[in-house]
């Protein structure tokens, strides 16, 4: 009997060891600013040593010409460049433009992205990574759309609408900025904020419409969304099944501050 409890409990401590080493996989130290304090600025003009790059055979990124270029030639296929290090608040601008490619096309903000590590109940050694996160997009014929990843699921928060913010065509610069304090979030377009259509049902899908009007939700300035209380920060390109390959995007001026 006594064998057996001495094997109980050097069993129970060894599976509450190997849980918290587990949970510690996604522990991350979160930096903070004071309003208006600078936290990162690059120019892209050295090296990306700061950057998670996801590279493929379809997809790529680099620096070119001192910015950073991506480059997406399969649809249905995304990719996003991060830094490392996970933030909550900030207020981020980055200049970016197409370069080539078709006008329907999706760049812009990745925030909030964390790798999210699981295990199959059944076997504590089967370990699963998930990303999830929030982006910010805009597309060179003028339209904008902000989406979140969470636990394998896409969710459009706000629906592509059109703006006249927005500087159209392939080669045309433009400014992105995103400012998020706890769970609210502003996005704007070359100084200029945009509203977000909201659903008024969180599990449904609302529509901008041509006539102004926002079809099953209402316009907001703010959203307001806790699922991924914070993350890494960076830059995105995105193809749909339904566009064209041959995506190139480029990235410059990425300064983040602290939020006010």
């Amino acid at each position: 009997m006594r064998r057996f409890l001495i094997f109980a409990i050097l069993l129970i401590t060894f599976v509450s060891v190997f849980r918290l080493s587990r949970i510690a996989d996604d522990w991350h130290y979160i930096v903070s600013a004071e309003p208006g304090q600078l936290i990162y600025a690059t120019s892209f003009d050295g090296d990306m040593t700061d950057w998670t790059q996801d590279e493929g055979t379809r997809l790529s990124t680099g620096v070119v010409d001192g910015a950073m270029q991506i480059t997406v030639t399969t649809s249905g296929s995304g990719i996003f460049s991060v830094i490392e290090p996970y933030m909550r608040d900030f207020d981020l601008t980055v200049t970016t433009q197409a370069i080539d490619g078709p006008l329907d096309n999706a760049y812009g903000v990745v925030f909030r992205q964390r790798q999210v590590t699981t295990y199959a109940w059944f076997d504590l050694f089967q370990k699963q990574t998930r990303n999830d996160y929030y982006i910010f997009l805009i597309s060179s014929d003028g339209y904008y759309q902000v989406k979140r990843v969470y636990n394998g699921e896409e969710k459009i928060i706000s629906n592509w609408n059109r703006s006249s913010a927005i500087h159209q065509g392939i080669n045309a610069q433009n400014t992105i900025r995103v400012v998020a304090v706890k769970d609210q979030f502003r996005f704007f377009i070359n100084g200029e904020q945009v509203q977000l259509c909201i659903p008024d049902n969180p599990s449904a899908e609302s529509t901008p419409l041509s006539n102004g009007e926002c079809r099953g939700g209402s316009w907001q300035d703010t959203l307001i969304d806790d699922l991924i209380p914070d993350g890494r920060i960076g830059v995105t390109v995105q193809v749909g099944l339904t566009q064209p390959t041959g995506v190139v995007v480029e990235f410059d001026d990425f300064v983040v501050y602290g939020a006010e």
